[in-house]
């Protein structure tokens, strides 16, 4: 639990300093101490799925909460783009690797939602849905994948 804490910390640390690389190392950080706490049986065989598919996309990956919903963060340079001064640049999602993350997470039954946070200070830091279901509701959802930008 000590570690947790720190990774929270640190995580902190790394968003302010826009060091993206180190964000995502504790992101999946967190997801391997808290497997290893909880075992597999505990996580469950659909939340690992989650998870292991956003890996093979270039994403870190954790849960938002208990599980059922991840938060994911492009891998810098995932894309073979070199960063910016901001880092952000190598985080870059293109439309075709979104959509190809998107459908395989469909595939599975998961919605992947694209999220942009707005760090201009005028809206209190709330974030915005970029795109999400297109305005339909899938039938079943097992699951949500966030992808932060």
């Amino acid at each position: 639990m000590r570690r947790l804490a720190q990774i929270a910390d640190e995580s902190a640390a790394a968003l302010r300093a826009a060091d993206y690389a180190a964000l995502c190392d504790l992101m999946d950080e967190n997801f391997a101490l808290r497997r290893k706490m909880y075992t597999d049986a505990v996580v469950g065989e659909r939340n690992l799925q989650m998870v292991e598919l956003a890996k093979a996309y270039g994403f870190a990956a954790k849960f938002t909460g208990s599980g059922g919903a991840c938060l994911c963060l492009r891998r810098p340079g995932a894309a073979g783009i070199a960063a910016g001064a901001d880092g952000r640049r190598a985080l870059e999602l293109t439309a075709a690797d979104e959509e190809k993350a998107r459908r395989a997470f469909a595939a599975l039954g998961f919605v992947f939602v694209r999220v942009e946070l707005d760090t201009s200070g005028e809206s209190g830091g709330e974030s915005t849905v970029l795109s999400a279901l297109d305005g339909a509701k899938p039938p079943e959802i097992r699951g949500a994948v966030l992808q932060i930008d």
